[in-house]
């Protein structure tokens, strides 16, 4: 009969589970395989749901291109606001 340190939940294929750094590994590589599906799934997602509420096509492109211009300024704004607040608690005068 195993000894409870033997079963360890966190640490065996007991619970169905690789070891910890293996956990980790498999963790990641599936983040990275949805995060990449989704990323491809949802400019279609985004157009078919537009068409169904009534948006034509060529709209649909127009308003999300303009979100993404939007967006993408947001991003730039930030990071650039950053930057500068970084120089100046660095000691940088620019």
């Amino acid at each position: 009969m195993p000894t409870p340190r033997q079963i360890n939940p966190r640490t065996s294929w007991i619970a169905g589970r690789a070891s910890i750094a293996g956990d980790k590994v498999v963790r990641d590589e599936i983040i990275a395989t949805v995060g990449g599906a989704t990323a491809k799934t949802a400019p279609p997602l985004a157009v078919a749901g537009a068409i169904t509420a009534g948006l034509s096509v060529d709209r649909a492109v127009v308003w999300l291109t303009a979100m993404y211009v939007a967006a993408q300024l947001g991003y730039l704004l930030w990071r650039w606001v950053r930057e500068w607040r970084r120089g100046k608690r660095d000691g940088d005068e620019g």
